[in-house]
């Protein structure tokens, strides 16, 4: 069983756009899989309500605390209204269920949230969103992109560094 932190930490990491290997065109296509990026604003528009009520479920699954009987929705709520860029995953039955929320600041993006939907975990839909991030960067030419991180136990610690050094990350504070 891993070690629950006491206080969910912090992780800041940060890919060069130019040092990523990307690959070929034909290849990004089959890597970004059915993603889609789209402006903060799009997806406040009624055609996108399914995608924030997807967010919505996804953001409850994720940090509802069932012992202490209340989420921090919230918080989440703010951050989507602050983003400018929204990364998409879909399942099959083209249901929105991996995301990232992209706050541009000039040459930087700054990733927040990078979250799939627990019963979506492990099916490479994150990785997806993860890829599409990286070329739509490589494409409006934005040399870095910082991503937060928030760890809740020492698993997780573990496992975050080689999974987001594969997207060419590396963490640069703790």
């Amino acid at each position: 069983m891993t070690q629950k932190l006491p206080e969910p930490n912090r992780v800041l990491m940060v890919a060069t756009i130019t040092e990523i290997k990307l690959p070929p065109p034909e290849e990004i296509s089959r890597l970004c899989g059915c993603t889609r990026f789209i402006t903060a604003t799009e997806s406040r528009s009624s055609a996108h309500e399914p995608l924030c009520r997807a967010y919505d479920e996804t953001i409850h699954a994720l940090f509802h605390d069932k012992e202490l009987g209340f989420h921090r929705h919230h918080v989440h709520a703010q951050a989507l209204q602050k983003a400018d860029w929204i990364a998409t995953a879909f399942n099959q039955q083209e249901d929105p269920v991996a995301f990232a929320l992209i706050v541009s600041l000039g040459e930087k993006w700054v990733l927040e949230y990078v979250m799939t939907h627990p019963d979506f975990r492990s099916s490479g839909l994150g990785r997806q969103v993860m890829w599409r991030i990286l070329y739509e960067a490589w494409e409006r030419k934005i040399p870095w992109v910082i991503l937060n991180c928030t760890i809740q136990d020492e698993g997780e610690r573990r496992a975050l560094a080689p999974y987001y050094a594969d997207f060419g990350f590396r963490a640069v504070a703790y």
